[in-house]
């Protein structure tokens, strides 16, 4: 159980970096993308696409960024937004391990 909280910090941190520097909590430009398709569907649990989904319960800027999925993101946008976030996560990942030489 300490390996999969080790790795969850690690991983919101990763998603952390995605965030635009000072520039409040949502953004709407293309700065913005890789870290609202992470941040927002799996740190906080927004599910725009799901059947019935609706953005009861969120928090104003959940909201925001609910709304701004449902009407303005393809789905197929976020998905290949998604895979390339992943994809800079882990190269800045691999940057940060130290790879013991033998």
């Amino acid at each position: 159980m300490e390996r999969a909280n080790e790795l969850k910090a690690v991983l919101a941190d990763g998603i952390a970096r995605l965030k635009p520097r000072d520039a409040g909590d949502f953004g709407t430009t293309e700065h913005w993308r890789y870290y609202n398709s992470v941040y927002f569907p799996y740190v906080v649990g927004v599910r725009a696409y799901a059947q019935n989904a609706t953005a009861a319960g969120l928090d104003a800027t959940a909201r925001q960024a609910w709304q701004w999925l449902v009407t303005e993101v393809p789905q197929r946008s976020l998905h290949n937004w998604q895979n390339a976030a992943a994809r800079l996560i882990a190269a800045d990942l691999r940057g940060r391990v130290a790879v013991p030489s033998d």
